[in-house]
């Protein structure tokens, strides 16, 4: 991998492989040509820890299907769209006390944040039915990409939506047959019924079915237990049930 700032000022780490040392490269922002003088290989701590949401997904992208990438987005969309119905409820309930022109500048906000206009270019791209080349997931998410626009606490969001949908992609886990037969199949039909019904909040269920068929990776069953955020395509429902 690779971080230049470009001639247009964008300060972007981008993956390249070694044999483009010594030649040009595209920002994957704004296009200009930048000269790649060294690289340095992406590690797993760069993936566990990096809070640079551009290059996880740079990095998403070689390992993972066109659908978790999809998901990544429609997770990440459903947050944003809870966030706006809570401002939106917010000025709703202070209405009696604004005027017409303050309820109205409330409103005309929400269409100039960075939030909206990634909530926009998503929007655009499922309605041209595009395919999520790294050049449009980079623009999709320029604005949340960029720390000055906004806040540390919606890359943290976005980041743990990535890595409970893409998992360690460093270490490879799976599940023994043995487990997904156990009782009758009762395994797979919890993570379906999770799945399906987006009651993720049962994830602690999961973990002790499994538990009690018999598995102790830690990985797998601390996923499960600990409060952290789970949307559809979490890699372990996958893994349980076989979703690419």
């Amino acid at each position: 991998m690779v971080k230049f700032t470009c001639e247009e000022g964008c300060v972007v780490t981008v993956l390249t492989s070694e044999e483009n040392v010594g030649r040009t490269i595209a920002c994957p922002y704004c296009h200009s040509q930048v000269h790649v003088h060294n690289a340095t290989p992406f590690t797993e701590e760069d993936w566990l820890t990096s809070d640079d949401t551009f290059l996880l997904l740079q990095y998403a992208r070689l390992r993972c299907s066109d659908r978790k990438l999809w998901l990544f987005c429609f997770a990440y969309a459903r947050h944003l769209l809870a966030r706006t119905l809570r401002a939106l409820e917010e000025s709703e309930r202070q209405v009696d006390q604004l005027s017409h022109g303050e309820v109205y500048r409330a409103v005309q906000g929400f269409e100039t944040t960075p939030v909206h206009q990634f909530a926009a270019e998503l929007f655009r791209m499922l309605r041209n039915n595009q395919r999520l080349a790294p050049d449009i997931i980079a623009s999709a998410l320029y604005g949340l990409s960029n720390e000055s626009l906004v806040e540390d606490a919606e890359i943290e969001k976005q980041n743990a939506i990535l890595r409970d949908i893409v998992g360690n992609p460093f270490r490879s886990l799976s599940i023994a047959p043995a487990l997904l037969a156990w009782n009758v199949g009762t395994i797979p039909k919890i993570a379906t019924a999770i799945y399906d019904g987006r009651a993720f909040g049962d994830m602690p269920i999961l973990a002790d079915a499994l538990e009690e068929a018999g598995c102790a990776d830690e990985t797998i069953l601390s996923h499960c237990r600990q409060p952290r955020m789970h949307v559809r395509g979490c890699w372990l429902l996958d893994l349980v049930l076989a979703h690419e």
